[in-house]
Protein backbone atom coordinates (compact mmCIF):
# COMPACT_ATOMS: atom_id res chain seq x y z
CA UNK A 1 0.00 0.00 0.00
CA UNK A 2 2.69 2.25 0.87
CA UNK A 3 4.45 1.93 -2.43
CA UNK A 4 1.24 2.95 -4.35
CA UNK A 5 0.88 5.90 -2.25
CA UNK A 6 4.63 6.82 -3.56
CA UNK A 7 3.77 6.21 -6.80
CA UNK A 8 0.73 8.09 -7.00
CA UNK A 9 2.57 10.98 -4.86
CA UNK A 10 5.59 11.00 -7.72
CA UNK A 11 2.68 11.30 -10.72
CA UNK A 12 0.96 14.11 -8.70
CA UNK A 13 4.28 15.92 -8.55
CA UNK A 14 5.05 15.38 -11.93
CA UNK A 15 1.68 16.88 -13.09
CA UNK A 16 2.11 19.70 -11.00
CA UNK A 17 5.48 20.32 -12.39
CA UNK A 18 4.45 20.19 -15.79
CA UNK A 19 1.44 22.16 -14.76
CA UNK A 20 3.57 25.25 -13.83
CA UNK A 21 6.48 24.98 -16.29
CA UNK A 22 2.93 25.18 -18.78
CA UNK A 23 1.35 28.46 -18.53
CA UNK A 24 1.30 32.02 -19.56
CA UNK A 25 2.52 34.49 -17.69
CA UNK A 26 -0.50 36.38 -16.07
CA UNK A 27 0.76 40.01 -17.45
CA UNK A 28 1.61 41.03 -20.76
CA UNK A 29 5.26 42.13 -21.67
CA UNK A 30 5.19 45.72 -24.00
CA UNK A 31 8.20 46.74 -26.21
CA UNK A 32 7.95 48.71 -29.46
CA UNK A 33 9.84 49.39 -32.92
CA UNK A 34 10.01 52.89 -32.89
CA UNK A 35 6.89 53.51 -34.21
CA UNK A 36 3.95 50.88 -32.64
CA UNK A 37 3.37 49.90 -29.58
CA UNK A 38 3.36 45.96 -28.70
CA UNK A 39 2.13 43.65 -25.75
CA UNK A 40 2.62 40.05 -25.59
CA UNK A 41 1.96 37.43 -23.01
CA UNK A 42 5.13 35.10 -22.26
CA UNK A 43 5.66 31.70 -20.79
CA UNK A 44 5.47 32.13 -17.58
CA UNK A 45 9.37 30.86 -17.09
CA UNK A 46 10.75 33.20 -19.50
CA UNK A 47 12.72 36.75 -18.85
CA UNK A 48 12.75 39.91 -21.10
CA UNK A 49 15.49 40.47 -22.80
CA UNK A 50 17.23 44.08 -21.71
CA UNK A 51 19.52 44.74 -24.91
CA UNK A 52 17.78 42.28 -27.72
CA UNK A 53 19.83 43.57 -30.12
CA UNK A 54 22.96 42.78 -28.65
CA UNK A 55 22.33 39.35 -27.19
CA UNK A 56 20.32 37.89 -30.41
CA UNK A 57 19.63 40.11 -33.59
CA UNK A 58 20.88 43.43 -34.86
CA UNK A 59 17.65 44.14 -36.02
CA UNK A 60 15.45 42.91 -32.80
CA UNK A 61 12.92 45.22 -31.17
CA UNK A 62 12.34 42.77 -28.47
CA UNK A 63 13.89 39.65 -27.19
CA UNK A 64 13.52 36.82 -24.14
CA UNK A 65 15.12 33.86 -23.17
CA UNK A 66 14.14 30.44 -20.96
CA UNK A 67 17.87 29.83 -19.40
CA UNK A 68 16.64 26.50 -17.72
CA UNK A 69 16.01 24.84 -21.21
CA UNK A 70 18.48 27.19 -23.39
CA UNK A 71 16.28 28.68 -25.71
CA UNK A 72 15.19 32.03 -26.97
CA UNK A 73 13.36 33.99 -29.37
CA UNK A 74 13.37 37.51 -30.76
CA UNK A 75 11.16 39.47 -32.43
CA UNK A 76 11.23 41.64 -35.40
CA UNK A 77 8.96 43.96 -37.23
CA UNK A 78 8.58 45.73 -40.74
CA UNK A 79 6.19 48.02 -41.66
CA UNK A 80 3.02 46.57 -44.19
CA UNK A 81 3.75 48.91 -46.96
CA UNK A 82 6.71 47.83 -47.36
CA UNK A 83 5.63 44.09 -48.26
CA UNK A 84 3.88 42.40 -50.94
CA UNK A 85 1.31 40.55 -48.67
CA UNK A 86 -0.55 38.61 -51.10
CA UNK A 87 1.09 34.80 -51.34
CA UNK A 88 3.26 35.84 -48.37
CA UNK A 89 2.95 32.40 -47.06
CA UNK A 90 3.96 30.30 -49.77
CA UNK A 91 7.00 33.26 -50.97
CA UNK A 92 7.91 32.86 -47.38
CA UNK A 93 8.41 29.11 -47.33
CA UNK A 94 10.99 29.60 -50.94
CA UNK A 95 12.34 31.99 -49.11
CA UNK A 96 13.38 29.57 -46.08
CA UNK A 97 13.78 26.49 -48.68
CA UNK A 98 16.42 28.50 -50.42
CA UNK A 99 18.42 30.00 -47.23
CA UNK A 100 18.75 26.73 -45.44
CA UNK A 101 19.32 24.69 -48.69
CA UNK A 102 16.90 22.59 -48.51
CA UNK A 103 15.31 20.19 -51.42
CA UNK A 104 11.83 21.67 -51.49
CA UNK A 105 9.50 23.92 -49.96
CA UNK A 106 7.78 20.81 -49.11
CA UNK A 107 11.08 20.05 -46.60
CA UNK A 108 9.21 23.37 -44.50
CA UNK A 109 6.35 22.58 -42.72
CA UNK A 110 3.77 25.18 -42.41
CA UNK A 111 1.34 25.94 -40.47
CA UNK A 112 -1.89 28.40 -41.25
CA UNK A 113 -3.82 30.42 -38.43
CA UNK A 114 -5.06 33.58 -37.41
CA UNK A 115 -4.27 36.55 -34.71
CA UNK A 116 -7.15 38.85 -33.75
CA UNK A 117 -8.75 37.55 -37.25
CA UNK A 118 -5.47 38.44 -39.00
CA UNK A 119 -3.61 35.86 -41.20
CA UNK A 120 -0.56 34.00 -39.29
CA UNK A 121 2.11 31.20 -40.23
CA UNK A 122 4.34 29.23 -38.81
CA UNK A 123 7.25 27.66 -40.19
CA UNK A 124 9.58 24.87 -38.26
CA UNK A 125 13.20 23.61 -38.93
CA UNK A 126 15.81 22.08 -37.51
CA UNK A 127 19.18 23.80 -37.53
CA UNK A 128 22.16 23.89 -35.41
CA UNK A 129 23.12 26.68 -33.03
CA UNK A 130 25.97 27.14 -30.36
CA UNK A 131 26.75 23.04 -31.98
CA UNK A 132 23.51 22.33 -30.37
CA UNK A 133 20.92 20.56 -32.44
CA UNK A 134 17.67 22.87 -32.01
CA UNK A 135 14.04 23.53 -33.18
CA UNK A 136 13.64 26.86 -34.69
CA UNK A 137 10.50 28.73 -35.42
CA UNK A 138 9.47 31.49 -37.46
CA UNK A 139 5.98 32.79 -36.77
CA UNK A 140 4.63 35.78 -39.63
CA UNK A 141 2.38 37.80 -37.34
CA UNK A 142 0.40 40.62 -39.60
CA UNK A 143 -1.10 43.68 -37.34
CA UNK A 144 -3.12 46.54 -38.32
CA UNK A 145 0.37 48.40 -39.44
CA UNK A 146 3.00 45.69 -39.79
CA UNK A 147 4.08 42.29 -40.06
CA UNK A 148 5.46 40.90 -36.68
CA UNK A 149 8.28 38.46 -37.22
CA UNK A 150 8.78 35.94 -34.03
CA UNK A 151 11.96 33.92 -34.32
CA UNK A 152 12.62 30.68 -31.80
CA UNK A 153 15.14 28.60 -30.94
CA UNK A 154 13.76 25.86 -29.15
CA UNK A 155 15.73 22.94 -27.19
CA UNK A 156 15.67 19.57 -28.32
CA UNK A 157 14.53 17.53 -24.97
CA UNK A 158 11.83 15.92 -23.86
CA UNK A 159 9.40 19.35 -23.19
CA UNK A 160 9.57 20.14 -27.58
CA UNK A 161 6.20 19.78 -27.61
CA UNK A 162 4.25 21.30 -24.90
CA UNK A 163 7.12 24.16 -25.12
CA UNK A 164 6.39 24.59 -29.25
CA UNK A 165 2.19 24.84 -28.17
CA UNK A 166 3.12 26.83 -25.13
CA UNK A 167 4.88 29.39 -27.61
CA UNK A 168 1.92 29.02 -30.25
CA UNK A 169 -0.55 30.66 -27.44
CA UNK A 170 1.56 33.53 -26.68
CA UNK A 171 2.31 34.55 -30.33
CA UNK A 172 -1.50 34.54 -30.48
CA UNK A 173 -1.82 37.22 -27.63
CA UNK A 174 0.11 39.79 -29.95
CA UNK A 175 -1.68 42.89 -30.30
CA UNK A 176 -0.87 46.43 -31.23
CA UNK A 177 -1.76 48.83 -28.05
CA UNK A 178 -1.07 52.02 -30.02
CA UNK A 179 1.25 54.41 -32.04
CA UNK A 180 3.74 56.67 -30.41
CA UNK A 181 3.80 60.10 -31.26
CA UNK A 182 6.63 60.70 -33.99
CA UNK A 183 6.45 57.70 -36.44
CA UNK A 184 10.31 57.40 -37.34
CA UNK A 185 12.07 54.47 -36.18
CA UNK A 186 14.15 54.32 -33.37
CA UNK A 187 17.26 53.93 -35.16
CA UNK A 188 18.16 57.41 -36.74
CA UNK A 189 18.25 57.28 -40.85
CA UNK A 190 21.39 58.75 -42.46
CA UNK A 191 20.80 59.14 -46.25
CA UNK A 192 23.28 58.99 -49.43
CA UNK A 193 21.80 59.38 -52.71
CA UNK A 194 21.88 60.79 -55.97
CA UNK A 195 19.14 60.40 -59.33
CA UNK A 196 19.99 56.76 -59.54
CA UNK A 197 20.35 54.75 -56.46
CA UNK A 198 20.04 55.47 -52.69
CA UNK A 199 21.95 53.88 -49.42
CA UNK A 200 19.89 54.52 -46.56
CA UNK A 201 22.39 53.70 -42.99
CA UNK A 202 19.84 52.59 -40.39
CA UNK A 203 22.00 50.76 -37.65
CA UNK A 204 25.57 50.45 -36.51
CA UNK A 205 26.17 47.49 -34.01
CA UNK A 206 29.74 46.41 -32.07
CA UNK A 207 31.17 42.76 -32.44
CA UNK A 208 33.80 41.06 -31.26
CA UNK A 209 35.22 37.78 -32.40
CA UNK A 210 39.27 36.67 -31.07
CA UNK A 211 39.83 40.20 -28.98
CA UNK A 212 39.46 41.96 -32.33
CA UNK A 213 36.63 44.82 -32.55
CA UNK A 214 34.56 45.35 -35.65
CA UNK A 215 31.43 47.01 -36.81
CA UNK A 216 28.23 46.43 -39.00
CA UNK A 217 27.01 48.66 -40.39
CA UNK A 218 22.99 47.94 -41.66
CA UNK A 219 22.10 49.59 -45.08
CA UNK A 220 19.02 49.72 -47.68
CA UNK A 221 19.77 49.78 -51.16
CA UNK A 222 16.85 51.50 -53.21
CA UNK A 223 17.45 51.38 -56.92
CA UNK A 224 16.07 54.35 -58.87
CA UNK A 225 17.55 53.50 -62.51
CA UNK A 226 16.80 52.37 -64.92
CA UNK A 227 19.32 49.28 -64.54
CA UNK A 228 18.56 45.71 -62.93
CA UNK A 229 22.10 44.53 -62.30
CA UNK A 230 22.66 46.07 -59.31
CA UNK A 231 23.07 44.83 -55.68
CA UNK A 232 23.76 45.88 -52.30
CA UNK A 233 27.74 45.10 -52.76
CA UNK A 234 27.74 48.38 -54.62
CA UNK A 235 27.76 49.86 -51.30
CA UNK A 236 31.84 48.44 -51.42
CA UNK A 237 32.52 50.52 -54.27
CA UNK A 238 31.07 53.82 -54.02
CA UNK A 239 31.00 53.82 -50.09
CA UNK A 240 35.00 54.34 -48.00
CA UNK A 241 34.35 53.86 -43.46
CA UNK A 242 37.56 55.61 -41.84
CA UNK A 243 38.21 56.15 -38.23
CA UNK A 244 40.53 59.39 -38.52
CA UNK A 245 42.85 58.82 -41.37
CA UNK A 246 43.42 55.30 -41.38
CA UNK A 247 40.33 53.68 -43.87
CA UNK A 248 38.21 50.27 -43.10
CA UNK A 249 39.05 47.37 -44.72
CA UNK A 250 35.94 44.79 -45.78
CA UNK A 251 35.89 42.12 -42.95
CA UNK A 252 34.20 38.51 -43.03
CA UNK A 253 30.85 37.67 -41.35
CA UNK A 254 32.37 38.06 -37.58
CA UNK A 255 31.30 35.02 -35.47
CA UNK A 256 29.49 37.40 -33.21
CA UNK A 257 27.54 38.32 -36.36
CA UNK A 258 26.71 34.62 -37.00
CA UNK A 259 25.28 34.32 -33.41
CA UNK A 260 23.16 37.14 -33.96
CA UNK A 261 22.14 36.09 -37.48
CA UNK A 262 22.70 38.50 -40.00
CA UNK A 263 22.36 35.71 -42.35
CA UNK A 264 19.68 36.99 -44.71
CA UNK A 265 20.89 40.35 -44.28
CA UNK A 266 24.68 38.86 -45.64
CA UNK A 267 23.11 37.31 -47.86
CA UNK A 268 21.24 39.89 -49.71
CA UNK A 269 24.52 41.63 -50.81
CA UNK A 270 24.19 39.56 -53.84
CA UNK A 271 20.90 39.80 -54.66
CA UNK A 272 19.68 41.84 -57.76
CA UNK A 273 17.80 44.56 -56.57
CA UNK A 274 15.16 45.98 -59.13
CA UNK A 275 14.19 49.32 -60.12
CA UNK A 276 12.15 50.94 -57.76
CA UNK A 277 12.81 48.07 -55.09
CA UNK A 278 14.77 48.38 -52.30
CA UNK A 279 16.59 45.89 -50.15
CA UNK A 280 19.03 45.95 -46.69
CA UNK A 281 21.91 44.08 -46.23
CA UNK A 282 25.32 44.76 -43.67
CA UNK A 283 29.05 44.91 -44.41
CA UNK A 284 31.44 44.70 -41.74
CA UNK A 285 34.72 45.95 -40.95
CA UNK A 286 37.22 45.68 -38.41
CA UNK A 287 37.90 48.37 -36.35
CA UNK A 288 41.50 50.25 -35.39
CA UNK A 289 40.32 51.91 -32.38
CA UNK A 290 36.92 53.48 -30.28
CA UNK A 291 37.08 56.55 -32.23
CA UNK A 292 34.30 57.77 -34.30
CA UNK A 293 33.54 55.98 -37.90
CA UNK A 294 33.92 58.52 -40.53
CA UNK A 295 31.50 57.31 -43.92
CA UNK A 296 32.97 58.94 -47.50
CA UNK A 297 30.44 58.44 -50.26
CA UNK A 298 32.56 58.79 -53.99
CA UNK A 299 32.18 62.57 -54.43
CA UNK A 300 31.84 62.00 -58.65
CA UNK A 301 28.83 59.42 -57.74
CA UNK A 302 27.09 61.18 -55.18
CA UNK A 303 28.24 64.94 -55.59
CA UNK A 304 25.83 66.50 -53.07
CA UNK A 305 26.45 64.21 -50.06
CA UNK A 306 29.85 64.54 -47.84
CA UNK A 307 31.35 62.80 -45.24
CA UNK A 308 29.22 61.83 -42.38
CA UNK A 309 30.33 60.95 -38.82
CA UNK A 310 28.97 57.89 -36.82
CA UNK A 311 29.41 57.45 -33.34
CA UNK A 312 30.16 53.94 -32.32
CA UNK A 313 27.89 52.07 -30.12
Amino acid sequence: MKKKIVWLSTILLMFLLVGCTGKLANEADEFSDGSIEYSVQLPQTWTVSKQPKEQFNAEAVFGAEDSKTNSYLFVLTKDKAEIELAGLGERTREELKDRYSLNSAEDVPMEEFKVADRPAYKYTLETIYEEKQVWLYFYYVETEHCLVQFVVYSAVDNQTESRSELIDQSVKTLKETGREESTERADEQIVIKNEELEFDINGILALEEDGKSFVAVRYKLTNKADSETITPAKWDELIKVSQGEQQLTLAENPADAKRLDFTELVANRERVVKTGEALESVVFYELKDESDLLIQPDATVFPDSGDLSLVLP
